[in-house]
């Protein structure tokens, strides 16, 4: 008797979701609700950019220390010496020189790659022959690139501020984090409803040109309606940045899938019910924060607003 399933049982089989929905919406409500408070209430409250920096600095410390954590137990599982303490202090170094602002996160960036590149030559002590340097080290400076200095950006988003003190920095938070949550929930949607087609079936099967398109729908709305409504800037900076974002936010997912996939794991961590581990929630967002940054900077500048 044949095996394969049914047209229907495999159609329905691909469009489950393969996530506990009610706990993935509960935990993304209390996340979500979270980060905007202390993105929209800390600068209600004050408007000294170095104190609202330094509190959202705190947030992106946590955040990139849980993902960085997840990462580093799973390579540890599999052969990888990276000392996590020496990649903490420099994840977090990282971290805290966008206080410094882009200069200071590629500096600190710099040295801590250079830096950890020596610590692991040397990791046996000075008589051992290093064993596994060139994978250590090119997998050390992919974290470092990957999680927190693409995390550092953020921080640097939250000290923007025009010229004429128009556009505040905490509003370029907000929009850069509702478009990317928006593309999520579209190629999610049209992911489920009418996915067929895979993009990347060797990385992330689940992932179709059916759910990129709804990324590109949901992404433009969002991102066009806060360009105009809430940056005051032209709508035609939305479309940019909706395509930048969705190339960005696909592009973590991704990658995080792939090194999942070499890993042999599902999910990161279960940290949070529904979704994985911080790194599974975030993984879109890092490199969006990067992408943001680059777009509304040439987009501001273009404006006449610096």
């Amino acid at each position: 008797m044949s095996t394969t399933p049914e047209p229907a049982q495999a159609l329905k089989r691909k469009r489950n979701p393969g996530r506990n929905l009610p706990a993935a919406f509960g935990t993304g409500i209390v996340l979500g609700g979270f980060i905007l408070l202390i993105v929209l209430g800390v600068p209600a409250l004050t408007d000294n950019t170095l104190i609202i920096q330094l509190v959202w600095s705190v947030v992106a410390a946590i955040m990139v220390g849980l993902g960085l954590h997840e990462v580093l137990t799973h390579l540890k599982a599999h052969g990888y010496r990276l000392p996590p303490v020496v990649m903490h202090i420099m994840a977090q170094a990282i971290v805290w020189s966008a206080l410094a602002g882009i200069t200071g996160i590629m500096v600190a960036f710099l040295l801590s790659t250079m830096l950890f590149s020596v610590i692991r030559l040397f990791l046996d002590g000075n008589k051992a022959s290093p064993t596994g340097w060139l994978r250590d080290t090119s997998m050390g400076g992919f974290l470092l690139a990957w999680i927190p200095l693409m995390g550092a950006f953020t921080t640097v988003l939250m000290g923007f501020e025009s010229a004429d003190g128009t556009l505040k920095g905490n509003l370029l938070l907000v929009t850069f984090i509702v478009t990317v949550v928006c593309s999520d929930t579209g190629g999610y949607t049209f992911g489920v409803l009418w996915g067929k087609h895979p993009l990347a079936p060797k990385v992330s099967p689940k992932k179709s040109w059916e759910g990129l398109t709804g990324s590109l729908v949901f992404a433009l709305i969002a991102a066009i309606l806060m360009t105009v409504f809430l940056l005051k800037l032209p709508w035609w900076v939305g479309i940019v940045l909706a395509v930048g974002l969705v190339f960005s936010d696909i592009f973590g997912d991704l990658a995080e899938s792939q090194v999942k996939r070499e890993l042999g794991i599902k999910d990161m961590s279960n940290l949070l019910p529904g979704h994985g581990g911080m790194m599974d929630r975030v993984d879109g967002m890092l490199p969006s924060a990067a992408m943001t940054w680059v777009v509304l900077t040439i987009a501001v500048s273009l404006n006449g607003l610096f």
